[in-house]
């Protein structure tokens, strides 16, 4: 069989039920969010309901997706600064690791044409040229990709598109239309487009924002600013119908049947900040506690479709597979029959692709240092795991432990540590062992990128406190 095209769609802050085929009519009916096409996308394909970014921050989730390992092992642990100096005082590296396998250095050496269009935020030189070798960052070509625009690089002057974020969805389409247009049919490609909506600062136009008119003034309960709504929703309205094109384009091309299209979002949704707002997040995470820069599951679990004609069941909905970011690395090196890197994270999930539902054979590990956004509710601790059906959260002193049993407990109110303590005795144990494997950060000058000072194995302070609490030596 020949190994199919890979279109992989990201958004930026979109919350699990922020689209109608994740429930978010079936619960605010009154109140719809429109995204006809990803509800037609997923009646054509799968679901999946328990699919996990690897941070509830941008860039580090993104690390994870790329590299099919943890950010934190390439020391990525938050948003990346843009500066050295600000990376530097929060210990962490100031670009992705070039020297790292990706998914497009991976799949262009097995001879896959790569692209990637829209929001990188993994460092490095995104100028249209490359730079020299002796470079000081890597361009985003070190990274596998023969065809790209990241940044202002997506709008383009002499197209008449202005650098403005009520169009960045359209122009990051425009770039990726270009590229299938001149596309040899008869090679296989991979195109990441990472669309910036709906992250912020949202500025639709008046037209855009039209259709929700009706919510310019109505609250519909006391967390949701109706302002803040109508922005969101034409927002991710738009997005729809941009993600519309890009699918109409692999119609028009002939393209549809050959190409496996995985639709999800980086983290959950950001808080409002608006005045007058509750600070609560615009986007919905559905039965889930937590947004952006929470460990809880709205700031990691992500909505996810696949479409993968004749292979994947259409209007199929798994709720039994775990999957997670850094499985989608050797994932897409299954489907396109290239031999995955070793030392990864993830596993081969593409099994679930086809509707087959897949056990993990390994638990999921999370770390966030950093502190969490919005109301205190959504304050989560600092490492987490999910094992089974169990969730366990802890503080690296060994303050805190909280255990939650997602089979019965989606919201995450019920905390359990106390009546299983023999599990939280294990799960912390286990939890404590992988954060002690995570490398510290050695700072440094570097002549250039490819001398940059990586990580360098542990253990991290932080992880040596917490183990020694785990281990019953303090």
């Amino acid at each position: 069989m020949k190994p199919p095209n890979i279109l992989f769609i990201l958004t930026d802050d979109q919350g699990w039920e922020d689209l109608g085929c994740f429930g978010h009519n079936a619960c605010f009916g009154r109140f719809p969010i429109k995204t006809p096409v990803l509800d037609k996308l997923a009646s054509e394909g799968i679901r999946l309901t328990s699919f996990y970014a690897n941070s509830p921050v941008c860039s580090p989730s993104r690390a994870g997706l790329m590299t099919g390992q943890y950010p934190a092992r390439n020391g990525i642990d938050y948003a990346l600064h843009g500066s050295k100096q600000a990376d530097d005082a929060i210990d962490q590296a100031h670009f992705l690791d070039p020297q790292v396998p990706t998914i497009t250095s991976v799949l262009r050496e097995a001879g896959y044409t790569t692209a990637h269009f829209g929001k990188w935020h993994l460092g490095g030189n995104c100028d249209q040229k490359p730079p020299e070798s002796t470079g000081d960052t890597p361009h985003i070509s070190n990274f596998g990709i023969d065809h790209w625009a990241s940044g202002d690089e997506i709008f383009r002057p002499d197209t008449g598109e202005v650098a403005a974020r009520h169009n960045s969805s359209t122009a990051i389409v425009n770039r990726s239309i270009e590229f299938l247009d001149a596309h040899d049919p008869n090679e296989r490609f991979y195109l990441n487009v990472w669309l910036m909506d709906p992250h912020g600062i949202l500025d639709p136009t008046p037209e855009q924002m039209d259709e929700f008119d009706y919510l310019a003034t109505h609250r519909n309960d006391q967390d949701r600013d109706p302002g803040a709504m109508r922005v969101y929703y034409s927002v991710i309205a738009d997005l729809d119908r941009q993600i519309g094109r890009l699918l109409a384009k692999l119609d028009e091309l002939g393209l549809a049947d050959d190409t496996v299209v995985v639709f999800t979002s980086d983290n959950g949704p950001a808080p409002t900040w608006d005045p007058g707002t509750s600070n609560s997040a615009a986007g919905r995470t559905g039965p889930f506690r937590g947004i952006k820069a929470s460990l809880y599951e709205g700031g990691v679990r992500m909505p996810f479709i696949v479409r993968w004609p004749g292979h994947t069941p259409p209007d199929r909905v798994d709720d039994e597979s775990v999957v997670s970011g850094v499985d989608l690395l050797p994932t897409f090196c299954s489907l396109a029959g290239v031999e995955p890197p070793p030392d990864l994270d993830g596993q081969d999930m593409s099994a679930v692709f086809t509707g087959v539902p897949v056990e993990r054979d390994q638990p999921l590990f999370w770390e966030y240092r950093f502190g969490s956004w919005g109301r205190h509710i959504q304050f989560s601790l600092r490492y987490a795991m999910r094992k089974g059906n169990w969730k366990l959260m802890m503080n690296a002193d060994g303050s805190k432990s909280e255990l939650f049993d997602l089979s019965q407990d989606l919201s995450e109110t019920a905390n359990c540590a106390k009546y299983e303590p023999v599990r939280v005795a294990e799960m912390s144990a286990a939890l404590m062992a992988w954060a002690r494997g995570l490398p510290s950060w050695g700072k440094g000058d570097q002549e250039d990128y490819r001398t940059y000072p990586w990580p360098q194995p542990g253990p991290r302070p932080s992880a040596v406190d917490a183990l020694a609490v785990a281990e019953g030596r303090t």
